[in-house]
């Protein structure tokens, strides 16, 4: 993400922690290829951490983009066909979200992994729909079927009211031309003390 854009604290974190998650599973399980699905892939942003060690990569989402159109909560694939689930902002517009993870456990191997990441707090956003967010507690029960979880929050509390102001000046940005030069200034300085 570019430090000019509203939501770069979020992203960029979410990026750097996605990536460490990435590096822990491959030294944990040894494999040199993974058999990777990308629940909600949108337009696969996070793809290029994952290509040097693709066996196969099949993004799922109701966009006619991804390369398999269905919902989280019903993936066509037989059970125990990937290695990694990967499951980026997507569980909150899932009408059913337990279900969603019920079935990123039945595609998975026995020992496979799952990267996901939900959003705690963040503005409305539906794509098409959005219904909730979750605590670090709400998540882990929403995984309370896997072996081991572990969540960690992208930011720290600073970061994320800093992040949510940005929210809303690109807000008012986008009802307001005339403000639009200015509050960008203000978003990118924001960027930059939110980082540090």
């Amino acid at each position: 993400p570019s430090i000019f854009q509203h939501d770069y604290l979020a992203l960029a974190s979410l990026y750097r922690d996605i990536e460490k998650g990435f590096l822990t599973i491959r030294r944990k399980s040894k494999k040199k290829t993974f058999d990777i699905i990308d629940i909600g892939c949108g337009e696969k942003p996070y793809k290029q951490l994952f290509d040097p060690f693709v066996k196969s990569y099949i993004g799922v989402d109701i966009s006619p983009l991804a390369d398999v159109v269905a919902p989280a909560e019903k993936l066509p694939f037989s059970d125990r066909k990937f290695d990694l689930a990967l499951n980026f902002q997507v569980l909150e517009h899932c009408e059913e979200p337990q279900k969603a993870v019920s079935e990123m456990k039945r595609v998975l191997k026995k020992g496979a992994y799952v990267i996901a990441s939900a959003p705690g707090i963040w503005q409305f956003h539906p794509s098409p729909h959005d219904y909730q967010r979750w605590t670090e507690e709400g998540f882990k029960k929403l995984f309370h079927d896997f072996s081991s979880v572990s969540v960690k929050p992208n930011l720290k509390s600073y970061a994320t009211t800093i992040q949510i102001i940005n929210i809303e000046l690109y807000s008012i940005t986008c009802r307001n031309f005339w403000v639009k030069i200015p509050f960008y200034i203000i978003i990118t300085l924001l960027n930059i003390i939110g980082r540090s």
